[in-house]
């Protein structure tokens, strides 16, 4: 009997399978435990958003136009200024304090020499020195508020020679030659013509700012002398007037120059048909006050506050009575009535002209001991126009014969002063012990003289006698030491 051989076992598929999908979960939750890792866990959380940045904020200055130190000839500055601040509010604080800032920028600039501002170094430094005089003017800003810097809009250095050089454009030059014939000839023209036009030789016309008055310096003059009296007759304190130099400069440049408040006073120059200015510095003011009032030396801090009633009507007594005197000081030049037209106390309210047009100053400083200030009478050049001619010719002196009729009212007067006569009746000497020992009712010896001397105020005048005369003491002259004096002799009239 054949054994029968075992069929062969077949393999387990199932199980195959099943590694197959163990596998396959693995993968799969591998890849997504990659991908969150990699997309969810470390993705980097987004920026923030910037700030918005805010956008700056500029104060431009009205340009300045400056004399420079003098270096090799006169120079010109011609500069515009923006400053760059943190806000709204420092912008609107520079402005309330914008007519004392200029001030202080005008008088850095006018110190500066043309090498010392001409490299670019030297504008660096200037632009430093810009942001400091704004920071000396304003007041303590608080943190928020910051000044962070300046800038030059415009810098033209210039010389003046270069300056008076004019030059005419094609359709002034066709404006001329209209004037002249074919022939080259130019048509006599009407002395008696209304309107005529005076010939100026613009290749040598001199620049009406520079052009000297000798004149009006000679006004001025008179015009310090008769304020030195005019003041003391008010204020009964001899003033010390100095007179600074008859100067010209532009009508913006003044109104950047005067400190607020000040005493300003519009007058009427009756009949040249134009106004002029006379300011009064605010510590003058005081000055007066005191000086009529009673009263010690101006406080400090007093110039900063505002006018009161009183001290406005003093002063205005003061100008009509300064008014009268300059008046006089023209007696040789034209014969003017100047009037008080009204009075400010903020110079920005007063507009006597364009900010270019020229003004000339005469400024006065004033001294009384226990305070001063400065004095100005600003004429613009239009307002002289008419006096041009006799401004310009040189100052005359007085030819006419001395007045002699004085005289004799001055010696009357002289004569009716009274004078205190003093005699001494009587000397003695005594040793210093003897005079410390002495008691009441302790007796001393003199020694009279038979005659004295009579004395007026030190000079010895008269060799008397002394006695009793109708119950008096009484001096008898007996010899004249002291010439008489010559009596005037009466002069014609």
């Amino acid at each position: 009997m054949r054994a029968e051989t075992p069929a062969p076992v077949a393999p387990k598929k199932s199980r195959l399978w099943l590694w197959i999908v163990i596998a396959l979960v693995v993968l799969l939750a591998a890849g997504g435990g990659a991908a969150w890792y990699f997309l969810g866990a470390h993705t980097t959380p987004a920026e923030p958003k910037a700030a918005a940045v805010k956008p700056p904020v500029y104060v431009p200055l009205e340009p300045f136009t400056v004399n420079l130190s003098e270096e090799n000839g006169d120079h010109y500055l011609q500069i515009g200024i923006v400053y760059q601040v943190s806000d709204d509010k420092l912008a609107e604080t520079m402005k309330q304090y914008m007519p004392v800032l200029r001030n202080r920028i005008l008088l850095l600039l006018s110190a500066k020499k043309p090498s010392e501002i001409a490299t670019v170094e030297g504008k660096r430094k200037l632009v430093d020195e810009l942001v400091a005089a704004v920071r000396e003017v304003l007041p303590p800003l608080p943190p928020d508020q910051q000044l962070r810097g300046a800038l030059l809009a415009s810098f033209v250095i210039q010389s003046a020679a270069a300056m008076t050089q004019e030059f005419l454009s094609r359709d002034e030059v066709d404006a001329l030659m209209q004037g002249v014939g074919d022939d080259g000839a130019v048509p006599a023209a009407d002395a008696n013509a209304p309107g005529r036009l005076r010939a100026v030789n613009l290749a040598t016309q001199e620049r009406a700012s520079r052009v000297r008055m000798p004149a009006l310096d000679l006004v001025h003059e008179r015009f310090a002398e008769l304020l030195r009296t005019t003041l003391y007759g008010e204020l009964r304190r001899v003033p010390t007037i100095t007179a600074v130099p008859l100067r010209a400069q532009t009508y913006g440049e003044l109104m950047a120059e005067l400190a607020t408040p000040v005493h300003v006073t519009v007058v009427d120059m009756k009949p040249l048909g134009g106004h002029a200015l006379v300011t009064i510095d605010a510590s003058l003011v005081g000055v007066f006050v005191d000086a009529m009032f009673g009263g010690g030396s101006v406080k400090p801090g007093a110039e900063n506050r505002s006018f009161t009633a009183t001290e406005e009507r003093l002063v205005d007594r003061i100008v009509v009575m300064l008014l009268a005197a300059y008046a006089k000081s023209w007696h040789d030049v034209a014969v003017l009535t100047p009037e008080r037209v009204r009075t400010e106390t903020q110079p920005r309210f007063v507009q006597l002209a364009d900010a270019d047009d020229i003004i000339h100053c005469a400024r006065f400083s004033i001294d009384i001991g226990t305070g001063g200030g400065a004095l100005q009478v600003c004429l613009p050049r239009t307002l002289l126009a008419p006096l041009r001619d006799r401004l310009q010719a040189p100052a005359r002196e007085d030819t006419r014969a001395p007045a002699t009729d004085w005289r004799a009212p001055l010696a009357d007067g002289v004569q009716a002063v009274e004078v205190e006569v003093t005699v001494d009746l009587a000397h003695c000497s005594l040793r210093l012990t003897d005079l410390l020992n002495m008691q009441p009712g302790d007796l001393f010896s003199i020694d009279i003289p038979e005659r004295v001397v009579a004395e007026v105020n030190g000079i010895p005048m008269f060799d008397c006698r002394y006695g009793i005369a109708g119950g008096h003491y009484a001096l008898s002259i007996a010899r004249v030491l002291a010439p008489r004096p010559q009596q005037p002799k009466p002069t014609a009239p």
